[in-house]
C-alpha cells in the first residue's frame, strides 16, 4: 500500500475507536446508537402514556388480553377458533 492509503486507513481506525462514533450536528450535538435508543425509549413511553389515556384503547386492549387469556386456558390445549370467533363477536361493546 501507498502512504496515502496507510494514512486513511489509520484516520479511519482511529476514528472508529475513539468514544464519540456517529454524526455531529455542526459540533452541538452527536446522534450515535445511545442518542437513538434514548429517542425510541421516549416514543415508545409516550405511546403508551396515550394509549392508557384512551379509554376506549384501554378497553380494547383489555378484551384482546382476555381473549387471549381465555384462548390459552381451553382444558384441552387447542384452541377452538370458531368458538372465540363467536364469543368475540357476542361480548364487542364498546
Amino acid at each position: 500500500m501507498d502512504l496515502d492509503t496507510k494514512l486513511q486507513v489509520q484516520f479511519f481506525l482511529n476514528r472508529l475507536t475513539s468514544p464519540t462514533v456517529g454524526l455531529s450536528g455542526w459540533n452541538f450535538f452527536t446522534i450515535n446508537k445511545g442518542f437513538i435508543l434514548n429517542v425510541s425509549a421516549a416514543l415508545v413511553t409516550y405511546t403508551v402514556v396515550v394509549i392508557q389515556m384512551n379509554p376506549k384503547a384501554m378497553r380494547v386492549i383489555h378484551h384482546l388480553v382476555a381473549q387471549t387469556v381465555t384462548n390459552g386456558t381451553n382444558t384441552n390445549g387447542n384452541s377452538d377458533s370458531s368458538e372465540s370467533i363467536a364469543n368475540s363477536t357476542n361480548s364487542s361493546v364498546y
